[in-house]
């Protein structure tokens, strides 16, 4: 019995091992793209979206970092769909944190998402964010 549970134990956290080390090579290649200025806006826009995405699960914190830095990129390129697909990132991501306060603010990220979504009348977009 002992040993079918320390089996169970390794494989165990073999498979989180695996899972983490995969994550963390995409996200280093996600962020790879986004450092380099000399790729197109839109795929850097792309990637930095991905990235929160990714850190959703394991890092609310990292999550919102990541769509804070999407939401200014975009403001200053005013580029109002990556503008609110940061809005979603971030209120979405306040909402689910359990260290966060200010729960409310969530909110209003994603009024201002479906509010821009609407603006630009992207349907799919408007979809996406939660009743």
């Amino acid at each position: 019995m002992n040993n079918k549970l320390i089996i169970l134990y390794i494989l165990f956290f073999y498979i989180n091992y695996n899972v983490f080390a995969q994550n963390k090579k995409t996200a280093d290649s996600l962020w790879s793209i986004w450092s380099n200025t000399s790729i197109h806006d839109t795929m850097r826009l792309n990637a930095i979206d991905e990235l929160a995405w990714q850190y959703q699960i394991f890092k609310n914190d990292s999550a919102i970092h990541f769509a804070d830095i999407e939401i200014k990129f975009a403001l200053n390129k005013k580029l109002q769909k990556w503008q609110a697909k940061g809005l979603l990132i971030k209120g979405l991501q306040i909402i689910e944190s359990p260290n966060l306060k200010n729960k409310e603010n969530a909110l209003d990220f994603l009024n201002q998402s479906i509010l821009i979504r609407e603006e630009l009348k992207d349907t799919t977009g408007i979809a996406a964010n939660p009743p």
